[in-house]
């Protein structure tokens, strides 16, 4: 082999490395492109279920007494704060799905989680949960059976705490936090 052919393909062997670089490139870029654009798809479908309790009064109401006081509802508000449940918890089960397939980064998922188990520990998701939680996927029933058995680090507040601050128009941002252990498990 002379010297120009040795040359020429070790020309070709970095232009392959240089176009292999390339695909690499597009499909990394494609990939968060995607991942942008289901993490998107999600936030949409959430901004529409709070459209559906910002615009109606009733359907608020009955969502915050069934969280707190599912007992005070009645057959008819019970039925539709199922609805409204199974919408919420449809919606968690899509991101857990979304996010076990990698189609969005763990810090972006951390959020929803903690939403997800913070509002694992109020009575109405209890009992929700309680009725129709075989009705999700194995493997999502697992995932709230953890999230609702591990420590929530939540602020040190109350029912009648959060009540109070949603009737005054906001949480207060000062109060410590703390570990809560001895939750009831679902």
């Amino acid at each position: 082999m002379n010297l120009a052919t040795t040359i020429l393909v070790l020309l070709q062997g970095i232009a392959v490395l240089v176009a292999l670089g390339g695909v690499y490139s597009q499909l990394r870029l494609s990939r968060q492109t995607a991942q942008n654009d289901i993490y998107q798809s999600n936030v949409a479908t959430f901004n529409q279920f709070l459209g559906s309790l910002a615009n109606s009064a009733e359907v608020n109401s009955i969502f915050m007494r069934g969280r707190y006081s599912p007992d005070s509802l009645s057959v008819e508000e019970k039925e539709r704060f199922f609805m409204l449940c199974a919408q919420y918890y449809g919606f968690h089960e899509n991101l857990y799905i979304q996010y076990q397939r990698h189609g969005f980064s763990q810090d972006l998922y951390d959020g929803w989680n903690l939403d997800l188990q913070k509002n694992l520990h109020q009575d109405g998701f209890l009992a929700y949960w309680a009725e129709q939680g075989e009705e999700y996927t194995a493997s999502f029933q697992r995932h709230v059976m953890q999230l609702a058995s591990a420590p929530l680090k939540v602020n040190e507040t109350s029912a009648a705490k959060i009540d109070a601050d949603i009737e005054r128009g906001g949480a207060d941002s000062t109060i410590p936090s703390r570990e809560i252990g001895n939750e009831p498990s679902i």
